[in-house]
C-alpha cells in the first residue's frame, strides 16, 4: 500500500505499578500495565478503496477514532517489554525512520555544560496531499507550533518530521522560528525533497527557554539521514524521549492499511490511581 497520510499528534499511557498497590511503592518491573487510547498516529498507510477516496479531515477521523482497549500485559524486564514494543514496530510500507545523538554546551547551562541531544527523522518516500495536525490551543506556543501550523495552512504536500529532544524551543533566545525553518531548509536539502523545507514538519521537546543548537544539529543531520531505515519505528520513540523513563508505541491494523503510533511524556500515575 502507499503511503496516503502522515499525521502527529499525542496520547498512550504507560503506568508500570501492581494491581491494587499505589505506583509509588510497586517495584517497576513486577507489573507493567500498557493502556488508553491510541491516539498518536505516526504514520498511515492505506489500499482501502473507500478510504483513499476519504478527505483529510475523515482520514484525520479515521486516525483519532483507532482505539486501543487497555492490554493487561505484565512484563517481567525492561528488555522483555521493549522485545514486546519491537515486535509491535514494523513501520507501514513507504515510510522510513533515522535517528542520532550527540552532544553540545547550552548558552544557558553553566559553563562547561554538556547536554546529549537526539536528532529524529520521520520519512516518506513521496510527498503526500493528505496530512493533519493536532496543536495546543496556548496562544502562546512554541515555535515549532508556529510553523507546523503555517505548514498546515500553506504547505500542499508533507513528506518529513524532524524531531529533536531536550531543548522545547519555547521563549528562547533569538528567532526561534527562523531557527525551526532554517532545521527545515537543511533536511529538506539533505533529503533531496522535492517540495522543500516546506514539506518539512518540525517538532521540539524538551527544556524551555533554551535555543536550539543549530549549528551542532545541522553538523548531526547527514548521520541521521544516513541512518534511515524502513523496518521499526521504535527508534523513533526512543529517540523522543526526555523525562520519560520508557518509550512508548502501539500499532493496530485499520482499512487495510497499519497505524503505527508513538507518543512522550511522564505523568504522575499514583494520581490516577484514584480516578475512576
Amino acid at each position: 500500500a502507499s503511503p496516503s497520510s502522515i499525521a502527529s499528534a499525542a496520547g498512550c499511557a504507560i503506568s508500570p505499578r501492581r494491581r491494587g498497590i499505589p505506583a509509588r511503592h510497586a517495584p517497576p518491573w513486577q507489573k507493567m500495565f500498557i493502556q488508553g487510547l491510541l491516539t498518536a498516529a505516526l504514520a498511515l498507510s492505506v489500499s482501502h478503496p473507500a478510504a483513499s477516496r476519504a478527505s483529510a479531515s475523515r482520514k484525520a477521523s479515521l486516525i483519532g477514532s483507532a482505539t486501543m482497549a487497555a492490554n493487561d500485559s505484565a512484563f517481567s524486564s525492561l528488555d522483555e517489554y521493549l522485545g514486546h514494543l519491537a515486535s509491535e514496530a514494523a513501520l507501514p510500507e513507504g515510510f522510513r525512520i533515522g535517528n542520532c545523538g550527540f552532544e553540545f554546551e547550552p548558552s544557558e547551562a553553566a559553563t562547561g555544560t554538556r547536554v546529549k541531544m537526539r536528532l529524529t527523522l520521520i520519512v516518506a518516500d513521496k510527498p503526500s496531499s493528505s496530512f493533519a495536525a493536532v496543536f495546543t490551543k496556548n496562544a502562546f506556543c512554541g515555535s515549532p507550533v508556529t510553523v507546523g501550523k503555517r505548514r498546515m495552512r500553506e504547505s500542499p504536500t508533507l513528506q518529513a518530521l524532524l524531531v529533536n529532544n531536550k531543548v522545547s524551543n519555547v521563549c528562547a533566545a533569538g528567532d526561534g522560528v527562523a531557527d525551526s525553518e532554517a532545521l527545515c531548509e537543511a533536511l529538506a536539502t539533505a533529503l533531496e525533497l522535492p517540495d522543500g523545507a516546506a514539506s518539512v514538519l518540525p517538532s521540539s521537546t524538551g527544556v524551555i527557554g533554551w535555543k536550539l543548537p543549530v549549528p551542532e544539529m545541522r553538523a548531526a543531520m547527514p548521520e541521521a539521514v544516513a541512518s534511515l531505515q524502513a523496518g521499526s519505528a521504535l527508534p523513533a520513540a526512543q529517540g523522543i524521549m526526555t523525562t520519560d523513563r520508557y518509550p512508548k508505541l502501539r500499532a493496530a491494523s485499520v482499512c487495510g492499511g497499519r497505524i503505527v503510533g508513538i507518543a512522550k511524556g511522564a505523568g504522575d500515575s499514583a494520581r490516577c490511581e484514584s480516578l475512576p
